[in-house]
């Protein structure tokens, strides 16, 4: 059934419903996952697909990953020498995702982010909640009465007071021609804002300012609270299961041998035993149980059912993922031996 609402039917099922979050935080959805089909999502789409997430551009970012890896593993060395002390490891990789990802969107470390982490964490912990309002979206003061709103708003009002200087910060220093340092995802964001390009041509698509941080807010979502979240549960699975423990850390040492501290991008295409425990992980554990969901722009039938225009579309990831028709032990963890490669 999955198959036919997201292959079969696609092009009928790939409108998105107007629910209150991403109305509110994501300035009138305007963010890339959650925007309504049609032209704005097509432009948005093609600037994710050929600037922002290229191989050529995730291999430019690599110095920020670096950086912040090296980073988080000093801060471990030092906690670690502290004879007796506790490591909080979820907070630890909270922590390292978060700084990350804000390293690549705006070019900041974490010790200038303070503010952002924690209007990230607020954020994802009230949208992870239960929205009434959705529920009976014609019915439109239940989201003002159960206070989801009012709390919505709070966070947009604290999205623009961290956001706006560093977007006009960034626009002063392309002005001025004085941008430092590597380019972030803010600043490829930029060339297609409309200050800039209204000086060329009124005929491209252009971003506006709100645009620009409906998509940052969303990259956060999407990259530091589900990477932080993958690794949490792989590090509870690998504690739940000491045998496959054993063979990732050895072949992790065997891959690093030598290197201490640091670890380079270049030889993590070997950790090939590490990789399907990853995907073990997010098999298990889909950081998004439920896909973003769908609404039909017109009538179609599925397995079936006739399925009118404007009907909501969730598909269970979760449960096909863990379907015991195609894995014998859907709830365990399941690594075949492989061959590693020297």
């Amino acid at each position: 059934m999955a198959k036919e609402v997201l292959k079969t039917h696609d092009a009928v099922l790939c409108d998105r419903p107007k629910l209150l979050m991403p109305q509110v935080v994501f300035y009138k959805s305007t963010d890339i996952a959650l925007a309504p089909y049609g032209e704005y999502w097509r432009q948005v789409r093609k600037i994710a697909t050929l600037e922002l997430f290229t191989a050529r551009r995730v291999q430019g970012f690599r110095c920020f990953r670096e950086d912040a890896v090296l980073d988080f593993v000093k801060l471990l060395l030092a906690e670690a020498d502290a004879a007796g002390s506790v490591i909080n490891l979820t907070s630890k990789i909270f922590a390292l995702s978060f700084d990350i990802t804000l390293r690549l969107a705006v070019n900041k470390k974490a010790d200038d982010g303070e503010e952002f982490r924690k209007l990230v964490a607020d954020m994802a912990a009230l949208l992870s909640g239960f929205s009434i309002g959705d529920l009976y979206p014609s019915i439109e003061f239940i989201s003002v009465v159960s206070g989801m709103k009012r709390k919505l708003k709070d966070i947009v009002r604290r999205v623009d007071n961290i956001m706006d200087p560093i977007i006009e910060e960034h626009l002063c220093n392309k002005r001025l021609g004085q941008n430092e340092g590597d380019e972030d995802i803010v600043d490829i964001l930029l060339q297609f804002h409309n200050d800039d390009l209204k000086r060329r041509t009124n005929d491209q698509f252009s971003l506006t300012t709100d645009n620009i941080k409906a998509i940052i807010i969303e990259v956060f979502g999407a990259g530091g609270e589900t990477s932080s979240t993958t690794i949490d549960w792989a590090m509870s699975e690998l504690l739940k299961n000491p045998r496959v423990m054993k063979k990732a850390q050895n072949e992790v040492r065997r891959v690093f041998q030598g290197k201490e501290i640091m670890i380079d991008e270049a030889s993590l295409d070997r950790l090939v035993y590490l990789k399907h425990v990853i995907k073990e992980t997010l098999r298990l554990h889909p950081p998004v149980p439920f896909l973003v969901p769908r609404e039909s722009m017109e009538r179609c039938e599925i397995n079936g059912y006739e399925i009118p225009p404007n009907t909501r579309i969730f598909v269970n990831a979760w449960a096909i993922e863990r379907d015991p028709e195609y894995w014998q032990d859907p709830e365990v963890l399941v690594l075949k031996d492989l061959k590693i490669h020297r």
